[in-house]
Parts: C-alpha cells; sequence; structure tokens
C-alpha cells in the first residue's frame, strides 16, 4: 500500500486559497494529484522542493459509496468490495474525542456518543479480526504508526458517509 499525503493535499489547498474539504480535495487529486508521505510525512508544515520531482497519485473520480443511512450490513460488504478492486475509501465517522487519543493503540473501540465527524483512509480489512485498516488524520504517533484496527461493527455503525476514489494509477 502506498501512503498518500494529507498534509500535501491541504498546505497545497491552503497555499491556493481553497477550503480544506472532501470536494476541493478530490479535485486537487483529480486535477493535479497528492505525493507519497515518503516525500511529504505526517506533520509537514510546508511543502518542500521534492514534491516538484516526484510522481503524484491522481485519482480519475470519486463517488459516494454510502451515506448514513445505510444498514451496517451495507456499509461493510460495499467497504471491503471497494478495497478488494484496489480503490481507497475515505469515511467520515461520528466518534467522540477519545478516538483522537488512541496513540500507541492497535484497535480501539468507538463509542456510541460521538459527537465529532472524523475522515479516515481506510486501507485494508482482516476477515479473522473482523476489523477495517484505518488511516488516521493525527500522524504517525497516532495508532501504529498512523494506522488502526476498526471492527467491522464499530466502524459501520458510526459510519456516515464513504466515498472511493478511482486511482489514475494503481496504488
Amino acid at each position: 500500500k502506498v501512503n498518500l499525503s494529507p498534509d500535501y493535499l491541504a498546505l497545497n489547498l491552503r497555499n491556493q486559497g481553497k477550503q480544506v474539504d472532501f470536494k476541493t480535495a478530490f479535485q486537487q487529486m483529480s486535477e493535479t494529484g497528492t505525493v507519497s508521505a515518503a516525500i511529504m510525512p505526517y506533520g509537514s508544515s510546508t511543502i518542500t522542493a521534492a514534491v516538484y520531482a516526484t510522481q503524484k497519485f491522481k485519482i480519475q473520480n470519486y463517488l459516494i459509496l454510502f451515506r448514513d443511512m445505510a444498514s451496517s450490513r451495507q456499509k461493510i460488504f460495499e467497504l471491503k468490495k471497494a478495497l478488494i478492486r484496489g480503490n481507497p475509501i475515505l469515511v467520515e465517522i461520528l466518534a467522540d474525542a477519545s478516538l483522537s487519543k488512541a496513540n500507541g493503540q492497535r484497535q480501539v473501540k468507538i463509542g456510541n456518543k460521538g459527537q465529532q465527524k472524523y475522515a479516515f483512509l481506510v486501507v485494508g480489512f482482516d476477515q479473522e479480526k473482523e476489523a477495517f485498516e484505518v488511516m488516521s488524520p493525527w500522524g504517525s504517533s497516532w495508532g501504529q504508526g498512523g494506522y488502526l484496527w476498526l471492527n467491522f461493527d464499530d466502524l459501520s455503525r458510526q459510519a456516515q458517509t464513504a466515498y472511493v476514489m478511482v486511482p489514475d494509477v494503481r496504488f
């Protein structure tokens, strides 16, 4: 799997005076792409010259995979299907602030009393663990190197909206 840099997208959009939200981020990924987090790691505060000499990962399009009214079973099915096809997924999860403090943990349970939406990149799943692997928006100190496992039921219950990205270049 390729760890894409959310910092590159956010900094690039801010430098252009654009709103940092899903729609503009997807548009940016379609037009110019993003770089690997090896080039722009978590916590980068500036865009380095190295990004201009590296391959950009672009998407052809993005589609809504599901909305909050979909059943948990349907959400799990759609997430697995997109991952099997090799397409990354951005999902909004409703959770409380404790989710942002999962530093050093491998797996967490998401409570039902979520008040805030968080965006995660779903990068894989493990059928035996019955869990999805997600990449955090909080950097490499969160979870295990920026990744964490969320069980199928927790993620599907708290997932609000999911977007699947159709890449121009296979990851």
